[in-house]
């Protein structure tokens, strides 16, 4: 039971971290990033050195959006082993079967409910 309320806990907390960090938006801005470099790597009609500097400023704009991706996910993970102190079965449920859905419905269920009250 301790463990269903941390999760229920867990997935509120963490739905609103992710929507506080604005995380989709740094993997779409990933993905756009990754395909500038990619692009200007096929372009035939620029200078080396005008193509170099292109690439290298794409490239420090895809590392630094790859690094807060990166903290983003590091400080969820360090969230659920500092929960999993409190219970030591908390990481087994989420990794579970039966805690994969529990997490899908919770998330589902809050997902509903915060839309219906914020609309």
């Amino acid at each position: 039971m301790i463990n269903q309320i941390l999760l229920i806990l867990s997935v509120i907390i963490i739905f609103e971290f992710i929507k506080y960090t604005k995380l989709l938006d740094l993997i779409r801005m990933n993905f756009k990033a990754y395909k500038k470099v990619i692009e200007f790597f096929t372009i035939k009609n620029l200078s080396d050195i005008k193509q170099e500097n292109i690439i290298f400023n794409n490239a420090k704009n895809l590392l630094l959006i790859s690094l807060k991706v990166l903290i983003i996910f590091t400080s969820i993970i360090f969230y659920l082993l500092i929960i999993n102190f409190f219970s030591n079965s908390f990481l087994e449920l989420i990794i579970s079967i039966m805690g994969f859905i529990e997490v899908s419905m919770t998330s589902i269920i809050y997902y509903f409910i915060k839309k219906k009250i914020n609309a």
